[in-house]
């Protein structure tokens, strides 16, 4: 938390999580880690993004962009989803659902509709 504070979120994403999740997925890939070690090693930064979304405070502005982040249906991966909902921080709603109903996407990201919509496998 020291780090992402003295960095902020998006340099902290950029130049720390993602070099991080790719030496991990390294490792994995070649039989360096087993899986359970490659989740344990996902959890911090999964924790230490959630926290720096939700301490930001809500956007009150109306012409910031408001964001909805899902993923594809049945995709268990959620840390590239995460990073890009943290560098979407600073919009009026960057929502990040992993593989909901998009029903219930869409009505927690509602009015108004998004300003822009992805999906992050």
């Amino acid at each position: 938390m020291r780090l992402l504070a003295r960095c902020g979120v998006a340099r902290f994403v950029i130049e720390v999580v993602a070099p991080l999740n790719a030496a991990v997925g390294d490792a994995w890939m070649r039989g360096q880690m087993e899986l359970f070690e490659e989740h344990a090693r996902t959890q911090l930064p999964q924790t230490v993004l959630r926290q720096a979304i939700a301490a930001v405070p809500p956007g009150t502005e109306a012409d910031r962009p408001h964001g909805l982040l899902t993923s594809f249906p049945n995709e268990p991966h959620g840390l590239g989803l995460l990073m890009a909902g943290a560098l979407l921080c600073g919009w009026k709603a960057a929502c990040v659902c992993r593989w909901p109903p998009r029903r219930r996407c869409g009505a927690s990201c509602a009015p108004p509709p998004p300003t822009a919509a992805t999906s992050w496998p």
